[in-house]
């Protein structure tokens, strides 16, 4: 019985004591198969959602970044770990936020125009934003382009660069959609939790016209 006890400690599905019943043998061995099939397809359920989650990790990423935005995060770690995840490193970065707002919409314009301007706008900021950083790029429910910056430059670079990139974007923008935007541009900063903050202040600067 002690050898029994060791052998299920060492991973033994079960044990039959002697002399062996073959109905008792083959309902243990029928036990052992459904349970070897039950985690078979467990396994099978869990590589599958693992390869799903990876597929939709863009869209993950893009959530997780409007809620830090918004701040709307459970605790400062776990948004700290979220971002760990997300993104190579997070030290030593500065971080900063900019928006870019249209100025004006013309209300003849269809949802597929519409579509294809906001579409447009949030490529174009993309480009502009790899040369810069890593960096997110994502549309907000009131169609502004709102883009995350991280960058190992110093804190004044970093902002010249992001300044100059603004004019660029601005100048592409109405070169292929014949539209103008503003870019209000947040101050840099070295914890992602303020992030917050620096969108918020990009937001006030285009509410208060101090804006490129």
């Amino acid at each position: 019985f002690e050898y029994a006890q060791s052998a299920i400690k060492l991973g033994a599905f079960d044990y039959i004591l002697k002399p062996v019943n073959d109905e008792e043998l083959l309902n243990t061995v029928k036990r052992c198969t459904l349970l070897v099939e039950k985690e078979e397809k467990r396994d099978s359920l869990l590589q599958d959602l693992q390869k799903k989650m990876k597929a939709n990790s863009a869209v993950m990423r893009e959530r997780f970044i409007l809620n830090l935005l918004n701040g709307y995060y459970p605790s400062e770690e776990r948004a700290r770990q979220e971002f760990r995840y997300f993104y190579k490193s997070v030290d030593h970065y500065n971080y900063l936020c900019f928006v870019v707002q249209l100025d004006e919409l013309e209300r003849e314009e269809s949802v597929e125009e519409l579509n294809l301007l906001q579409f447009g706008m949030c490529n174009i900021t993309k480009d502009y934003a790899d040369f810069i950083g890593e960096n997110d790029v994502v549309l907000s429910s009131n169609g502004e382009v709102v883009c995350v910056l991280c960058c190992q430059d110093s804190l004044q670079d970093f902002l010249k660069r992001v300044v100059a990139s603004a004019y660029e974007i601005k100048a592409l923008i109405k070169e292929v959609f014949h539209k103008t935007v503003s870019i209000g541009i947040g101050n840099p900063c070295q914890d992602i939790l303020n992030l917050s903050l620096s969108c918020q202040q990009a937001r006030q600067v285009l509410l208060y016209k101090a804006y490129l």
